[in-house]
């Protein structure tokens, strides 16, 4: 580094710890290598946080020398010279055919890097209404608290309720990136995250050399290209898959989430949002017959989106409400059909797959069972999972119905347990030499489920 970049003043990037959360400002300092050091150090926290959620990342090439190459990306950073990397395209099928654009793992530390600065700011000027990719909240909290009203109006009111549902239109490909980066950058005066920020909105993934498909060329016939970062123009469209994607949505959304707090309040009675559905109560039909049209008015002038008319729905609410996995009725919940079909479809694929992965994925399915009244579904499974032995016996319900658990054959764990009692009780009547490393594995794994262990344990204290 020359002497001529020690003179060159940008603003201090300063660590989590001491960051100004709701201003984002901070102090003019020169650019030598302590802030690159200093970035260095928030983005390794960065990288564990981000490899703590997923595992596999540490499998990645990228993992084997990522000191070297978390360094790397906080000079080019600092330098202005990061440029993200090439993006996985594939396609899902479930629970609808859909285009994912996974980020390489260097351009995920970014991503989770500009979210863990921006977030604070945001997150309290978001709407308590918004549900969809928001810590403590999520579409278990979004179905509990709509329950929790339903039941609270009919135990006070006689008179029938109604809901509206709206969709926007094709919403992540149709985000305008001009309106969306004066959104972001109007409260945000840190220099480097307005870097990140710009450079992480201009990058088309979908650009010739710049991405990788991994699904076969066929499997995008069956998504429309009205849904496809493909067929986007370059001023418009955010790819699924990144958690920068997600933030900005939320980001993007709050200016009619404000408008509805503030311009339609008295229409309804209660509404709610996650990410492009949104959801409105009311006791008085003819008022949520004029939403669609001010919501698609405010839409299409403010943020450039359209509502989608084919997915508009007023109907009683007594009809039940399909929303979020679930279908509602002021008495009960159910979860919908093709919910359990996906998960049925889970069993199948991962059942010759590692029991933590099968595990993984179906405890997500059990989290979204448990909101409803499927006792009898989930055993079912149970039943299901004890015949079929899934993952060789490894993997079985808990008594309760409401997690996967992962462990050995119950009968080998008798056995083991049975065995562990022997030893210990010999080793109290003194007819064999402690073995301090064999009894001390066996007290770690198993002094909560056996109480003798936990003498034996205070024992090998005592000595």
């Amino acid at each position: 580094m020359t002497n001529s970049h020690h003179h060159i003043k940008m603003q201090e990037f300063r660590s989590t710890k001491n960051i100004d959360k709701y201003s984002l400002r901070g102090k003019n300092i020169s650019l030598n290598k302590d802030t690159v050091h200093e970035l260095y150090l928030q983005l390794m926290a960065t990288y564990e946080r981000c490899t703590k959620s997923k595992p596999q990342l540490k499998r990645s090439l990228f993992h084997l020398e990522y000191a070297q190459e978390v360094y790397r990306l906080a000079s080019d950073i600092v330098q202005r010279r990061y440029r993200p990397s090439v993006s996985n395209v594939f396609v899902v099928f479930y629970p609808k055919p859909r285009e994912i654009i996974a980020a390489h793992i260097r351009d995920r530390i970014v991503h989770h890097f500009i979210h863990e600065h921006m977030s604070p700011y945001w997150e309290r000027r978001f709407s308590p209404h918004s549900y969809a990719c928001r810590q403590g909240k999520g579409p278990l909290l979004a179905v509990r608290d709509l329950r929790s009203f339903v039941k609270g109006v009919k135990a006070h009111s006689s008179r029938p309720l109604y809901y509206l549902k709206v969709d926007i239109a094709a919403f992540f490909p149709s985000i305008n990136l001009e309106i969306l980066e004066a959104l972001a950058m109007r409260k945000l005066n840190n220099p480097l995250m307005r870097y990140l920020v710009e450079v992480t909105l201009h990058h088309r993934p979908v650009d010739k050399g710049h991405f990788s498909l991994k699904s076969p060329r066929e499997h995008w016939l069956k998504i429309p290209k009205h849904k496809s970062m493909f067929y986007a123009p370059r001023h418009k469209g955010l790819p699924i898959g990144n958690l920068t994607s997600q933030f900005f949505a939320n980001l993007y959304l709050n200016e009619l989430d404000q408008y509805i707090t503030h311009r339609l309040k008295g229409r309804f009675l209660y509404w709610q949002r996650y990410v492009d559905d949104g959801l409105f109560l009311a006791h008085d039909r003819e008022s949520l017959q004029e939403l669609p049209a001010l919501l698609d008015e405010f839409l299409l002038n403010r943020l450039d989106l359209r509502l989608n008319p084919t997915k508009t729905i007023l109907q009683p609410l007594d009809r039940g409400i399909d929303h979020l996995g679930y279908w509602i009725k002021p008495s009960h919940v159910l979860v919908r059909q093709k919910n359990v079909r996906a998960c049925q479809h889970r069993r199948t694929i991962d059942s010759e797959n590692e029991p933590q992965m099968m595990q993984a994925s179906l405890n997500s399915y059990f989290g979204l069972f448990r909101q409803a009244d499927c006792k009898s579904l989930r055993s079912k499974i149970a039943i299901e999972m004890e015949e079929k032995k899934y993952c060789d016996g490894r993997i079985y319900m808990d008594p309760k119905l409401e997690r996967v658990i992962v462990g050995r054959d119950l009968q080998q764990e008798a056995d083991d347990a049975a065995e562990e009692r022997k030893l210990v009780e010999e080793f109290r009547k003194g007819f064999l030499e402690p073995d301090v490393s064999r009894i001390n594995g066996y007290v770690k794994g198993w002094k909560s489920m056996y109480p003798i262990l936990r003498d034996a344990e205070h024992m090998l204290s005592a000595n």
